[in-house]
């Protein structure tokens, strides 16, 4: 199936959630993508739920209903408890795996990210281009992410400034952006499911960016695709948050047998080798 099938991962921030499915609404072709959106309950959820008497799917449903739901299929997946994002995304993917034509790639979208024009297409564009490689080898690329801002609100004048000045270029990227980025189905055959021993959030971006270098790739960003991440928005609703993320860090500390120093940042690290033999950051 030539679609991307969208996983949000909701916990609460619910005009934040409203914010994005209308973004994705107003900026995305019906004919390219279909949607699921894993419902992790908060405390939050209680003022939608209430209400909306006849229930949980209706009161979800109703959010949902921003999207063109007439032009594409919407997954609504609620959960009984909070089950963070590693295993939301897996929800989502396996529920995509479930469809008789497989979708040809999977988009992984924060709940409170804003698109912008064309986002998709470029993306989709991306992945369909394949990549000369050092060996002469050309490839496509397994993960493809859109440009980022981060925090704030949007600046749609800067970004549609950056648009018109670079039409259709895309980059090797050093890593991957939690906030947002899309996986072909070649890569899920490839490099398996997110690791679910990563509590809630925090690391488990960093744990595939890792294996999907092992099989050989780099993540790739597409020009001309621009979203804007607000940050956070769901994370300062799950307590003990500080411990949550230093046990994500040990939890892969130990599974790739090194040692990330607090002052370097996970997400932008060469590689595991490098840590090893260039900066001794061995744990054995």
């Amino acid at each position: 199936m030539s679609k991307t099938l969208i996983i949000m991962p909701i916990y609460g921030a619910w005009d934040y959630v409203k914010e994005s499915l209308a973004s994705v609404a107003n900026c995305t072709l019906p004919d390219h993508y279909d949607f699921a959106m894993i419902v992790n309950p908060c405390d939050e959820d209680k003022e939608l739920l209430e209400a909306d008497e006849p229930g949980y799917d209706f009161a979800y449903g109703r959010v949902a209903s921003i999207l063109p739901v007439d032009d594409i299929e919407v997954y609504l997946l609620p959960q009984t408890r909070n089950q963070g994002v590693s295993k939301s995304w897996n929800i989502g993917i396996k529920q995509g795996l479930k469809v008789e034509q497989h979708y040809d790639s999977y988009l992984f979208l924060n709940s409170d990210v804003v698109v912008h024009d064309s986002w998709l297409a470029m993306l989709r564009w991306t992945m369909q281009q394949s990549r000369g490689t050092k060996d002469g080898e050309h490839i496509r690329p397994l993960c493809i992410q859109p440009e980022l801002t981060e925090g704030g609100n949007p600046d749609r004048e800067s970004i549609m400034s950056n648009l018109r000045k670079d039409p259709v270029s895309s980059r090797v990227g050093s890593g991957i952006s939690g906030p947002c980025f899309m996986l072909t189905h070649e890569c899920i055959s490839r490099v398996g499911f997110f690791d679910e021993g990563f509590r809630y959030g925090y690391y488990e971006d960093t744990d595939y960016l890792t294996r999907i270098r092992q099989a050989g790739q780099q993540p790739v960003i597409a020009g001309r695709s621009y979203i804007h991440h607000y940050h956070a928005k769901s994370r300062t609703r799950i307590k003990d948050w500080d411990e949550i993320q230093l046990a994500n860090k040990r939890y892969f500390e130990r599974k790739w047998a090194v040692h990330l120093p607090s002052s370097l940042d996970a997400k932008s690290f060469p590689t595991i080798k490098s840590l090893r033999e260039e900066h001794g950051y061995l744990i054995s």
